[in-house]
């Protein structure tokens, strides 16, 4: 079982990293400025993965907070990129640029399990999680 979880954590780890690489170019953040974190939300998904899915920022700001999924062992977390287009239709953006202030109200509540230290889970480590 350990095994499997490692396995599935790091196999996580180099999709989603490959996501974010692609998504920290120059030519992709020309079409698409922001980052979606999508969790699986079933009976199996802790409660504050869960609470987190639709969790939307830049990619600078995903790599800074080092939320890039997965955010514990066994995270189902993925990534994806929000355009400019999806990004003006939710209401993110004032004047053709994003808005801080609307991608803070979007974030809401997602962003107190960042700033309580809950998200990603406690303990898990991105640098030693293969240990």
């Amino acid at each position: 079982a350990r095994l499997e979880t490692v396995f599935r954590t790091n196999l996580g780890s180099a999709y989603n990293e490959g996501h974010m690489a692609s998504m920290r170019a120059p030519e992709v953040k020309d079409i698409a400025p922001l980052v979606m974190i999508m969790e699986i939300e079933d009976d199996r998904s802790r409660d504050h993965h869960a609470a987190m899915d639709g969790y939307i920022n830049t990619v600078e700001v995903i790599d800074r907070l080092q939320i890039r999924p997965p955010n514990g062992f066994n995270c189902r977390g993925t990534v994806r990129a929000i355009s400019w287009t999806e990004a003006d239709s939710l209401g993110l953006m004032k004047d053709g640029e994003i808005d801080q202030a609307s991608l803070d109200r979007y974030n809401g509540k997602r962003q107190g399990y960042i700033d309580r230290g809950e998200y990603p889970d406690p303990g898990f480590d991105k640098v030693t999680r293969a240990a």
